[in-house]
C-alpha cells in the first residue's frame, strides 16, 4: 500500500511540474510574441536601405541597393535603387544569355532574403508552437530557443533573445526550403527609440556556390 501511495505521490508531483513548465512556456511564448508585434509596429514607421552583395567562389558578382518599407497592410515592399554586376556586358546572344544569368542570380538573392525574413516575422501561433516544441534555456540574460521543423520539414532554427526586452539578438537558420537548401545567420541592433531590426545577414546557398551578405542601413522615419 505504501509503495502505491508513493507511486501516486510521485506521479502527482511529476504532472504538477509538467503542467507548470507548460504554463511557463506558454507565458514566455506570449511575452515574446507581444514584444515582437509591438516592435514590428514601430519598425513599420521606418523606411531603410538594404545593401546585398552576392559572392560566387569568393568573387563578388552582384551588388544591389534597394529601399524597403512596410505598406499600409503591413507587408514589406522594396524598390531597386541600384544594381551593379562585376561582369562586363557582352553583345548579341552572349549578352542576352549573360543578362538572363544575371536576372536569375538577382531572383536567387531576393528569394533567399525573403526566406530568411520569414523566420523573423512569426505569428503568435508560430511562437506558441515554437516554444512548445523547442529546447528552451534562459541563461545569462538571454533566452535560447532551438527547434526543428518550424516552417518547413527539416529546417533548424536557433534564436537568441534578450530576456528583458524579448527582442532578437541573433537568429541562425538551416533550411531545405524548395529543395534548395540554405543557411542564414542574422544579427540584430536596437535603435535609440528601442526599435529592434535585422542589421547584418549572411546567407549561404551551397547548390549555387553563392554567399549573400546583407546590410540594412539608413533607417528613416516615414512622414
Amino acid at each position: 500500500m505504501k509503495k502505491l501511495t508513493h507511486l501516486l505521490f510521485f506521479c502527482f508531483v511529476f504532472l504538477s511540474i509538467s503542467s507548470l513548465m507548460a504554463q511557463d512556456n506558454d507565458h514566455l511564448a506570449l511575452d515574446i510574441a507581444n514584444a515582437q508585434e509591438k516592435n514590428r509596429a514601430q519598425l513599420m514607421t521606418y523606411s531603410w536601405q538594404r545593401s546585398a552583395k552576392a559572392f560566387m567562389n569568393e568573387e563578388e558578382k552582384v551588388h544591389t541597393l534597394v529601399k524597403v518599407w512596410f505598406n499600409t497592410e503591413g507587408k514589406m515592399e522594396s524598390s531597386v535603387l541600384s544594381s551593379q554586376s562585376s561582369a562586363k556586358q557582352a553583345r548579341g546572344v552572349r549578352g542576352r544569355a549573360q543578362q538572363n544569368a544575371g536576372e536569375d542570380m538577382l531572383a536567387s538573392i531576393e528569394h533567399a532574403i525573403n526566406m530568411s525574413i520569414k523566420y523573423i516575422y512569426l505569428s503568435k501561433g508560430n511562437w506558441i508552437d515554437l516554444v512548445d516544441m523547442a529546447e528552451v534555456k534562459v541563461d545569462g540574460g538571454v533566452v535560447k530557443i532551438d527547434a526543428k521543423d518550424l516552417l518547413v520539414k527539416g529546417d533548424e532554427v536557433h534564436y537568441i533573445i534578450d530576456d528583458s526586452t524579448k527582442l532578437f539578438k541573433s537568429i541562425k537558420v538551416s533550411s531545405p526550403a524548395d529543395e534548395n537548401s540554405f543557411t542564414s545567420s542574422i544579427d540584430f541592433k536596437t535603435m535609440s527609440d528601442g526599435t529592434n531590426h535585422p542589421s547584418h545577414t549572411e546567407i549561404l546557398i551551397p547548390s549555387e556556390s553563392l554567399k549573400i551578405i546583407v546590410e540594412n542601413i539608413d533607417y528613416i522615419k516615414q512622414q
